[in-house]
């Protein structure tokens, strides 16, 4: 999978498709706002997906709908798996039959896994996070279930960083490896945003993608005996704005160079001939 994130604030106000649909990705993940749906406009992203796809106008192009985000904001709301399917599927219906069969799956916009994790009783624990998770089972369900064409699941998380670093680490290890809820896991370095609290991510995730289980930054993984068939995958993040991108990028570009042929997004900013230059040449 050569994926490329779209979100709500790249394509929500009528942007240049010219680069995007002539990239070199197969796969592209729309991503709304945050829940509650009110901010999320199921018929926008629906009329944009529409517009991509005549101006990529035959080229593959592999849809995922992303669900209405979770944040450390509203996770603590009474929100239910439905919120999130309503979404999905008011945009799927959104669309036309031939628009319809490219949708691949649905995207979970979720960073992290937020509050208390009981890591023996993932599915079906009493803490806040537990109940996260059964949110992302009963969605897993209603996609496999092909109301939305695409049976695939994926899920973008940070990688850990900060103090609580390991932590974040083992609660997705707990996710992708332990129960079979998604298809596709892939890892954000976070390095590209903030250096100093993500020291060692690159390196693990690298780990984690080559041994295709989630690995802390040492190289051990977080599940001994992986249960689940969930693939791991990377995120290239690019960004101009820091005055060490660059370099910063380069790092990026070096560590992954060796994971080549394994599941990949790539987030971007600025949609210009520089940005599409980076996305095609990893692609």
């Amino acid at each position: 999978m050569k994926g490329l994130c779209i979100f709500e604030s790249q394509y929500g106000n009528n942007p240049d498709w010219s680069y995007i649909a002539a990239c070199d990705a197969t796969d592209f993940v729309f991503i709304p706002n945050d829940h509650p749906l009110s901010n999320s406009d199921a018929a926008n992203m629906a009329a944009k997906i529409k517009a991509f796809l005549t101006a990529r106008n035959g080229k593959t192009a592999n849809i995922w709908i992303g669900t209405p985000g979770i944040t450390a904001y509203n996770a603590w709301s009474s929100y239910e798996a439905d919120d999130l399917t309503d979404f999905l599927q008011t945009v799927y219906d959104d669309l036309d039959p031939d628009e319809q069969n490219k949708v691949a799956g649905a995207y979970m916009n979720q960073e992290r896994i937020y509050g208390g994790m009981d890591y023996n009783n993932v599915l079906n624990g009493s803490q806040q996070g537990n109940k996260q998770i059964r949110i992302m089972n009963q969605i897993r369900n209603y996609v496999k279930s092909g109301k939305i064409h695409g049976t695939k699941f994926m899920w973008c998380p940070y990688y850990g960083h900060g103090s609580d670093a390991a932590t974040i680490i083992k609660e997705i290890g707990h996710v992708a490896d332990k129960v079979q809820i998604f298809d596709y896991v892939i890892l954000q370095p976070h390095t590209m945003f903030d250096p100093n609290a993500s020291t060692g991510n690159l390196n693990g995730v690298k780990y984690s993608v080559s041994a295709n289980k989630v690995c802390y930054r040492d190289n051990v993984n977080v599940i001994p005996s992986k249960v689940s068939s969930t693939q791991i995958g990377y995120e290239m993040e690019y960004a101009t704005r820091f005055s060490y991108s660059t370099a910063v990028f380069n790092d990026y570009k070096d560590t992954f160079s060796s994971c080549k042929n394994k599941p990949c997004l790539f987030y971007w900013e600025g949609n210009n001939a520089t940005t599409f230059a980076e996305v095609n040449s990893w692609f």
